[in-house]
């Protein structure tokens, strides 16, 4: 019995959505958007680099604070 070529398949990465680690700000909409409510929430003129979090939401890390003694 001859044995037929192996058949090669092409397959995309799975991406796994996991909740952040850290406090996050969380928008569902278009990053665009997402960043100038961000900027406008906050009060600065930068949005952070947001991760994906699950059904969508642009997940962003929470400013830093610092404690007055």
């Amino acid at each position: 019995m001859i044995k037929p070529e192996p058949s090669v398949v092409e397959i995309l990465p799975i991406v796994s959505a996991v909740w952040p680690t850290v406090p996050t700000w969380r928008y569902l909409g278009n990053r665009e958007a997402a960043d100038i409510a961000y900027c406008a929430r906050f009060g600065t003129t930068e949005a952070p680099e947001p991760s994906m979090a699950p059904g969508g939401l642009w997940a962003y890390a929470l400013p830093t604070t610092e404690a007055i003694l």
